[in-house]
């Protein structure tokens, strides 16, 4: 039923960047809140804002604002998502 307004992740993204694929089912202004691994190994709870449809990990495509420190289990990507 994508686009959505608002997506809750509640498991670690081991990449330093959000999921493209949760990315893309956010409508432009939608938010998104997600535990990601950030390059120290430790773990942030962040508030993805998007801003446009195309090139969204580039040009400003998302905005990304830290909250606090948290510790999730491994998000972990299924057969059918990569």
């Amino acid at each position: 039923h994508a686009p959505y307004d608002r997506i809750i992740v509640t498991a670690t993204s081991q990449e330093l960047t959000p999921p493209i694929e949760l990315l893309e089912q956010l409508v432009v202004g939608g938010k998104m809140i997600i535990p990601m691994k950030q390059e120290s190994g430790y773990e942030n709870l962040c508030l993805i804002h998007k801003r446009r449809r195309r090139n969204l990990l580039y040009e400003g495509g998302i905005f990304t604002e830290k909250l606090i420190g948290v510790r999730f289990v491994p998000l972990i990507k299924g057969e059918n998502n990569g």
